[in-house]
This record gives C-alpha cells, structure tokens and sequence, in this order.
C-alpha cells in the first residue's frame, strides 16, 4: 500500500521494458536512451537485451499495456497488475 500508486508505477516498468526492446531492436537508438536515462540503468538495459534468454518481448509489453488500461476500471486497482504478473510468470501451456 504505502501511498504507491500502481498505475504511476506500471508506467515506470513500461517505460523501461521499452527500452529495453528499442536496445534490443534498434540499436541505433542507443545514444538517445543513454541520454534519457542513469548510467546505472542504462547498463541493466543494456544487459537485459543483449540476453537472448531474457523474458523481456514484445508480448510481455502488451499484456502489460493492456493491464494498464484495466487498473482505472478495476475495483482493486492493483489486481489487473497481479493477474498480469501471475500469467507472464507462469504461462499457460497450450
């Protein structure tokens, strides 16, 4: 609870699974997203995009996008977040 709001907070998580992807592929866009960002995360983004194992896709931005749009509407703001975090971490085989 702690005075988080869980939309400002997703909003920060897209932003950086963003660049992520941008590193991922657009590298030209490097300079621009080291400039936008600490030096500290720039290197975690860096990182995770060059791991061709990392979980980061452009299928992980849209669930996470469309969660975004759910907290306004849900009755517990966060459990759009929660559902969308159960379902990435453990997917549904088909």
């Amino acid at each position: 609870e702690g005075n988080v709001d869980v939309k400002v907070y997703l909003k920060l998580i897209l932003h950086s699974i963003r660049q992520i992807l941008l590193l991922k592929h657009a590298p030209g866009l490097s300079k621009t997203i080291e400039g936008e960002t600490s030096d500290e995360n720039f290197t975690l983004y860096k990182k995770l995009a060059s791991n061709k194992q990392s979980p980061i896709t452009a299928s992980v931005l849209a669930e996470l996008l469309a969660t975004y749009d759910q907290i306004g509407w849900a009755a517990i703001p966060e459990l759009p977040l929660e559902i969308a975090l159960v379902t990435l971490v453990n997917p549904i085989a088909p």
